[in-house]
């Protein structure tokens, strides 16, 4: 697991500079009690940077690490999946997050797909979000520069490289704009969440007393279907679905 710390300037964007200086206080309070062991003090500095509606990954990370020394499972894997969610791409999250699911006592089987298939699945969600905005703005600036071209050097609308470059620009921009798109609409329309307690019934409807289907353990990920009151509908990855408590989980 590695325990190494981020330090990086996280709030320059915040709304009053009374905020970012309370902010950066707390974080840096945070990182300091972390290095002395001190991990209670690190967990109560972090949440309380969160409380002033910050979302940084750096901060989700360094909290999941403090709640990983602090053998709490739970909020350890979901600090590091809300770390993942903003920062995919980052290779000391993806090591956290996966040493992290290792030690979780849940087997959650993947339904069986074709190899083709896991492979399109991988590769659709590869790349960040960032990059995915910035190649399609990129790209888009190309196609209308290259089209307003022709307005300006009538004699090149003919070109064959003329053509080529701007249909590809066309082409290219529409692949990374649909990506883009499902990405987002994926992200905006489902919900994930984190098994926070040490062991969890799931039941058969949202009421105390009814029939337990199976336990879930701490530290499970699994996608929010619907809230009813103080209790969530959730699906496993191999399909299963059931009740447990709202209070016994955490939103990523």
């Amino acid at each position: 697991m590695k325990k190494r710390l981020v330090f990086i300037a996280l709030f320059a964007m915040l709304a009053t500079q009374t905020l970012a200086d309370e902010a950066t206080t707390y974080f840096v309070k945070g990182n300091k009690a972390y290095e002395s062991g001190d991990f209670a003090a690190a967990i109560a500095n972090y949440e309380h940077v969160i409380s002033l509606n910050e979302e940084n990954w750096h901060l989700y990370f360094n909290l999941g690490n403090a709640y990983f020394r602090s053998n709490n499972l739970g909020r350890a894997i979901l600090n590091y999946e809300r770390a993942f969610k903003l920062a995919p791409e980052n290779e000391d999250v993806q090591f956290n997050l996966e040493m992290a699911a290792l030690q979780t006592t849940d087997r959650i089987p993947l339904p069986p797909k074709e190899a083709y298939l896991v492979l399109l699945e991988n590769w659709f969600n590869s790349p960040s979000f960032s990059f995915l905005l910035y190649t399609t703005l990129i790209l888009y600036a190309t196609f209308i520069l290259g089209w307003a071209l022709r307005y300006f050097v009538p004699a090149i609308t003919g070109a064959p490289f003329y053509q080529f470059f701007v249909v590809t620009a066309l082409v290219l921009f529409l692949f990374f704009a649909s990506i883009f798109s499902l990405r987002w609409y994926n992200q905006a329309t489902k919900q994930f969440g984190v098994i926070l307690e040490k062991e969890v019934n799931v039941t058969s409807s949202p009421t105390t007393g009814a029939t337990e289907l199976f336990i879930l353990h701490e530290g499970t990920k699994f996608q929010i279907k619907e809230q009813a009151s103080q209790w969530l509908r959730i699906r496993l990855r191999d399909g299963k679905t059931g009740w447990i408590t709202a209070e016994s989980a955490g939103r990523i």
